[in-house]
């Protein structure tokens, strides 16, 4: 009963943070026909965009904005988005082997069942992200923040989370990691 009080709370904080972001610009239609053309669009403005089942392997999407987009089942292997914006964004199911987000912004996004094999998220701010059954075998964690986020049933197998933030995060195996955890769930 714990357990649900505290996720209940957790999820409850993480709305509250999604809510205080204002309001969501709406994708510029130029900026999508460019990714979808040349798999490329730095800075971009795609907030709210469809972008389910995309094949976007290799994109350059630095910088770019996707707060609440759908990316569901895309496949971004090997993606650079660095510093991208992806609050609230749903990425269930995407491809994300060795994508780099390093610093990338991830707030609340939906990670699950998303393979994060070999991508490099240091630094990255994961507060409140859902990752059950993600997969992060060899993923560079390394001072990424994960304060909130639920990582039951994923693979850390060979992950790196040295000084990653794991403040009340869900572990893999269910339990509530101690308040002020860093790089291990205590």
């Amino acid at each position: 009963m714990m357990t649900r009080t505290i996720t209940l709370a957790l999820i409850l904080v993480g709305i509250m943070d999604v809510a205080s972001l204002g309001t969501v610009s709406a994708f510029d239609p130029a900026a999508l026909e460019e990714l979808q053309a040349r798999k490329q669009c730095p800075s971009c403005e795609l907030s709210a965009a469809d972008l389910h089942g995309a094949r976007l392997d290799g994109a350059d999407l630095n910088g770019t904005s996707l707060d609440v987009a759908d990316l569901s089942g895309a496949t971004l292997t090997g993606a650079r988005m660095q510093k991208a914006h992806l609050i609230a964004t749903n990425l269930s199911g995407a491809d994300l082997r060795r994508a780099d987000l390093t610093g990338a912004h991830a707030i609340a996004a939906r990670l699950d069942g998303a393979d994060l094999s070999g991508a490099d998220l240091r630094g990255a701010n994961l507060r409140g992200a859902t990752l059950t059954g993600a997969t992060l075998t060899a993923a560079r964690l390394d001072g990424a923040d994960l304060s909130g986020a639920d990582l039951r049933g994923a693979t850390l197998t060979g992950a790196h989370l040295d000084k990653a933030w794991l403040d009340n995060t869900i572990w893999v195996d269910g339990r509530l990691c101690a308040h002020s955890s860093v790089g291990a769930c205590r």
